[in-house]
């Protein structure tokens, strides 16, 4: 380590735009978002005439890959206890240039769910889910340029059960299955169980 070396980030601009609609039985919220990183530089360690390590009058200069992402979430109310929502994204980094490139990466989110309300306190919502990568992390699974390029998806169906004990006290049980497949053998699927508990004040 070197406790002179520094780095400076630069600065990150990010840009948002959306639009919302808000109706009796109907909302929409549809969203774009730009990231963009200055360049970052940094202090480069390297050994000396006599193999001691310093720090190199040399900077390392590179830049995270711009970001963007669109996305729209949508409900419904269906009947009086029924509510469906419907979800979609689409994002976009683009390949650092400089000590690292590595390569751009596209992901796109679809989601769909029903909420059923069955008494004032108690309430169910079952909720679909895919998403696709173009790139994921496999150091088995290599390009020949070099780069890792493992694209995978993954499909999860989660069930929601909420439960507002009092009007300061609620419980909420998450049960989650979920399976995720790639191009390499590095495939897993699974539950997940979450139980929460939360208190207003």
């Amino acid at each position: 380590e070197f406790p002179a070396a520094r780095t400076d980030p630069g600065n990150q601009t990010t840009l948002d735009l959306s639009y919302r609609h808000i109706g009796e039985q109907h909302q929409l919220h549809a969203w774009a978002t730009l990231i963009s990183t200055e360049r970052t530089t940094q202090d480069q360690p390297a050994p000396d005439e006599e193999g001691n390590w310093r720090i190199s009058p040399h900077k390392v200069h590179y830049r995270e890959g711009e970001e963007f992402e669109l996305g729209a979430a949508a409900n419904w109310q269906v009947t009086p206890k029924d509510e469906l929502g419907l979800f979609g994204s689409y994002g976009h980094a683009m390949r650092a240039r400089g000590i690292s490139p590595g390569r751009a990466t596209d992901t796109a989110e679809l989601a769909v769910s029903l909420h059923h309300q069955m008494t004032p306190r108690l309430s169910w919502e079952g909720i679909a889910s895919y998403c696709h990568s173009t790139t994921g992390y496999n150091s088995l699974y290599i390009d020949e340029d070099g780069w890792n390029n493992d694209p995978w998806d993954r499909w999860s169906l989660l069930g929601v059960l909420d439960w507002k004990v009092t009007d300061y006290d609620r419980l909420t049980l998450n049960i989650e299955r979920y399976l995720r497949h790639g191009l390499s053998e590095a495939d897993y699927q699974g539950y997940a169980v979450a139980l929460w508990y939360s208190r207003s004040f």
